[in-house]
């Protein structure tokens, strides 16, 4: 929602994207709503979380990244190496924290108040969405 909220207060309707959403539970039908969507929309970068959007492109042609860079919402989970590194190690290392300074003061059940614990996710440069090229004057 947040996404959606900001592409559509900030962007033109005219420059906007349509939004792909993917049933990959019948990739064939998966596979061609994302040709179709792509031959239509021409995205320079795709942010996407699963379905192998890679293969698909470079079967229809496309190249991989100088006509369309590729990000994964997290690269532990894709074969692609550009995206988001949600840091697992991280994440369980400060579950133990909070487990262990629960237990140290005796807090035991349910909370009565539930945390939220959140580790931000670090951008990872690869070859499917190299840096950007430094602009020499």
């Amino acid at each position: 929602a947040g996404f959606l909220h900001a592409r559509d207060s900030r962007i033109p309707k005219r420059h906007r994207i349509t939004t792909l959403r993917l049933d990959t539970t019948e990739m064939r039908k998966a596979r061609k709503s994302f040709l179709d969507w792509f031959a239509r929309s021409r995205p320079d970068a795709i942010l996407f979380s699963s379905a192998p959007i890679e293969r698909w492109i470079r079967a229809a042609g496309g190249k991989v990244p100088s006509e369309v860079a590729l990000a994964a919402i997290s690269i532990l989970d894709s074969p692609v190496t550009s995206g988001l590194d949600q840091l697992p190690r991280e994440v369980g290392r400060a579950a133990v924290e909070l487990v262990d300074s629960m237990i140290m003061q005796r807090q035991f059940g349910l909370p009565e108040h539930p945390r939220c614990l959140l580790i931000d996710p670090v951008w990872v440069f690869g070859k499917e969405c190299p840096p950007p090229k430094k602009e020499t004057v």
